[in-house]
């Protein structure tokens, strides 16, 4: 008896212990599966790290915050913070805020556990509620408000500081603009309009008198880019117009607007690289005038900036080259078209950027080249100073 009892125990038990056997050896497998994934994606991270880091400096990462909403929840919330603080960000980059709504004394723990990490430099803060208004949808955006707020203020400050440099910048501009008595030294009669689209801009001109004192060149410039960009390359163009006046003193460069285009075009492809596969793809399109009042000879080049000569109620128009001064495309030692102007004693010039004749106008359309041809032509009789001013409420009343 005793030994069939035996064998009824040993047919349940045996089965059960090799099940249960079998089924501790397969939690040891999962967890050995476990670890060795935990492994992997670590070593996974790790790579990735060190790849991120190794292409991206911290002085270029955005500012992150990181919201998280707590209530009553005092058994995980510490867990919670150190699983956020522990993320491999930059400090001073990421700001951590606790939305407490907490009635418990989960208030308390987060505020222990915000103070520690404050004090190590974690960008870290606690925002608690009076009411639990929105619930957790609720305190993320009273979290969000808080942040717009402070984010608002940073923008400001940024955008004040930025717009005094961009208005200082436009005070060393304005001062390379040169004065008109020199204009009226030359000419019976003329006038400029310089009004950049921005504080600063890309366009601007030059009147640059010879050393003959019966000689000047009058430089029209419509830089690349508008605003901050166009205004580093007048700049440059003013840098390197100054050295062409040094070349023509000495006699190294002749004073003739197609090989000053040239020279123009050489030295910004060399100073910007341009040959040497710079990506600094900058330029310009203008005209240049030269003007000997003993000999009342005028030459006129231009590069994509023609000339309107006006003749006894005629106008005629100089077709300048199609081609750029710098940028990329333009060969270095690109050639400019130089042209001999007949002068009469009636005879107006008209040099003009795109930036008057783009200008928009309330239908949606530019101002326009045949606009402007209509413009000169109907008040040619006029003076320059009348012109002037008549080209500027036209401007304007295009604009309304």
């Amino acid at each position: 008896m005793d030994k069939v009892f035996l064998i009824i125990i040993l047919i349940f038990y045996c089965p059960a212990a090799l099940w249960l056997f079998l089924y501790g050896l397969n939690n040891y497998y999962m967890i050995f599966l476990f670890l060795r994934r935990v492994k992997k994606e670590s070593s996974s991270n790790q790579e990735f790290l060190k790849q991120f880091w190794s292409t991206h400096s911290k002085d270029k990462l955005p500012k992150v915050t990181t919201q998280l909403p707590v209530y009553n929840e005092r058994h995980v919330v510490e867990r919670l913070i150190k699983a956020v603080v522990n993320i491999d960000y930059p400090k001073e980059l990421h700001e951590i805020q606790l939305l407490d709504d907490s009635t418990d004394e989960t208030r308390v723990i987060v505020a222990d556990l915000v103070s520690k990490y404050r004090s190590i430099g974690f960008n870290i803060k606690q925002i608690a509620r009076s009411n639990r208004s929105g619930f957790k949808a609720g305190a993320l955006n009273k979290g969000l408000e808080k942040e717009v707020k402070v984010r608002t203020k940073d923008l400001a400050i940024s955008h004040r500081n930025i717009k005094d440099s961009i208005k200082y910048a436009s005070f060393i501009q304005n001062a390379i603009l040169p004065q008109n008595n020199l204009l009226k030294k030359y000419f019976q009669d003329s006038f400029s309009y310089w009004q950049p689209k921005s504080i600063v801009g890309g366009d601007i001109y030059f009147v640059s008198e010879l050393a003959s004192k019966h000689e000047v060149l009058i430089i029209v410039i419509d830089g690349a880019g508008h605003g901050v960009p166009g205004a580093f390359v007048t700049m440059l163009v003013k840098a390197i117009e100054a050295q062409i006046m040094i070349d023509i003193g000495s006699g190294k460069l002749q004073a003739s607007p197609a090989k000053i285009l040239s020279y123009f075009n050489q030295s910004l492809k060399s100073l910007l690289n341009q040959e040497k596969g710079s990506k600094s793809n900058v330029g310009f399109d203008g005209g240049i005038l030269y003007y000997n009042k003993a000999t009342c000879t005028c030459k006129y080049a231009g590069a994509i900036t023609p000339l309107y000569v006006i003749d006894d109620g005629q106008l005629n128009i100089i077709k300048s080259d199609r081609k750029s001064v710098g940028y990329i495309r333009t060969s270095f030692n690109q050639q400019y078209t130089e042209y001999d102007i007949d002068i009469k004693e009636n005879t107006q010039l008209y040099i003009t950027t795109d930036g008057l004749v783009d200008q928009e106008c309330q239908n949606g359309y530019s101002y326009g080249k045949s606009n402007f041809k209509k413009f000169i032509l109907e008040h040619s009789a006029r003076t320059f100073a009348d012109q002037k001013q008549l080209l500027i409420e036209s401007l304007n009343s295009c604009r309304i």
